[in-house]
This record gives structure tokens, C-alpha cells and sequence, in this order.
């Protein structure tokens, strides 16, 4: 819903970001008692709310995957997002951008 209604994402490039969700995900050995896998992408929905084309590519940025075995027969999965450091902000940290180095 949220890169639906960013034009800076957009449902293109939200479905090519599940695909790469998934990837990430098959990567993931599962145990035969695993009868479920929950995946959260609550950050990659903030990411697809958020994204703007001077913050980057909404499909560039890097994802990285947390795992954990649930109490019961599940396997928990949280995507996150590394979001990209805004050009502005490196300017005003980096003294050799900002030619005072």
C-alpha cells in the first residue's frame, strides 16, 4: 500500500523488492518442524512509505534478514532496511566534502 502511493517507489518496483525479499528468505535453511515461516517487513513498508528519488533508488538500498525460532513449530524472519545516508547530511559531517579538509 505505501509504495502503491509513493511515486517514488511505486507497485513495479514494490513487487520487484518482495522478489528480492524472497531470495533473501531461501537463503534460510528451515528444520522439518518449521510448519510456518512469518516474515515481518514492517521497515520495508516504512522504506516504501518514506522513499524519495533524492534518498536514493527505493530498490537499491541493502536489505539485510534477522532470524529466529518461535516457541511453537515457526520460524521468524524480519527484513530491515539499510537506509541510504542523505547527500546533504555527508556534506555537513565529512570535512573533506565540504572543503575543510
Amino acid at each position: 500500500q505505501n509504495a502503491k502511493v509513493n511515486r517514488s517507489a511505486g507497485l513495479c518496483a514494490a513487487f520487484r523488492m518482495l522478489l528480492r525479499v524472497q531470495e533473501l528468505c531461501a537463503e534460510v535453511p528451515l528444520q522439518s518442524s518449521h510448519r510456518k515461516v512469518v516474515v515481518n517487513l514492517g521497515s520495508l513498508a516504512e522504506w516504501a512509505k518514506d522513499a524519495r528519488l533524492e534518498s536514493g533508488d527505493f530498490l537499491t538500498v541493502q536489505l539485510t534478514l534477522q532470524c529466529c525460532d518461535a516457541q511453537d513449530d515457526a520460524k521468524i524472519m524480519t527484513i530491515e532496511v539499510i537506509r541510504p545516508v542523505p547527500s546533504s547530511n555527508l556534506q555537513e559531517e565529512d570535512p573533506w566534502v565540504a572543503g575543510l579538509g
